[in-house]
């Protein structure tokens, strides 16, 4: 059996929500599922609670990161405002962000450091004709790599007793 696998492209709005909603357990972990308390968010963002029945705004769309940035940003403040709590019944306030993009997110770094606010990259793949997402953290920096200095053991005394400058290169410098 062969796969066909590729990226799948003009992707609907309903069809990512379908995918994002799919896969909650793997965004937010076991026992995630969505909030229906709280269903007319627009097509790019649902709300969902995690596995210790957190509520968790999810903002993703198909094509545009700063988008689905500002529509999560916009709805974040909506629903921490006061007047959210007169309209709604069994009103609680999100306690975070995720962001899901297909390209790098405006302000990244920014945000990172931001414990409320989290992104996740996305594509969009079909194997077999079936779509999937394929979910990877953004944000992160390589780690730097550490390196110590360590004098070459192999050295000897007579090798360290080396000028390491010629006479006429001493003599040289010393005119400076």
């Amino acid at each position: 059996m062969s796969l066909k696998i590729r990226t799948a492209t003009d992707v609907a709005p309903e069809q990512l929500r379908n995918l994002v909603t799919d896969n909650l357990v793997t965004l937010l972990g076991d026992g995630a599922r969505p909030w229906k308390e709280m269903a007319g968010l627009g097509d790019h963002c649902l709300l969902a609670t995690d596995s210790a029945d957190e509520l968790t705004l999810i903002s993703f769309h198909p094509e545009e990161p700063g988008q689905a940035l500002l529509a999560g940003l916009s709805w974040m403040d909506q629903l921490r405002s006061n007047l959210a709590a007169l309209f709604l019944r069994d009103y609680r306030k999100p306690s975070r962000l995720l962001v899901l993009t297909p390209g790098t997110l405006p302000g990244a770094e920014t945000l990172r450091q931001c414990g409320e606010v989290q992104s996740l990259s996305f594509q969009v793949l079909s194997v077999n004709d079936e779509l999937g997402l394929f979910l990877q953290p953004t944000g992160r920096k390589p780690e730097k790599p550490t390196f110590s200095f360590q004098p070459d053991a192999r050295s000897t005394d007579s090798e360290a007793k080396e000028p390491v400058l010629s006479a006429e290169e001493e003599e040289f410098f010393g005119q400076m």
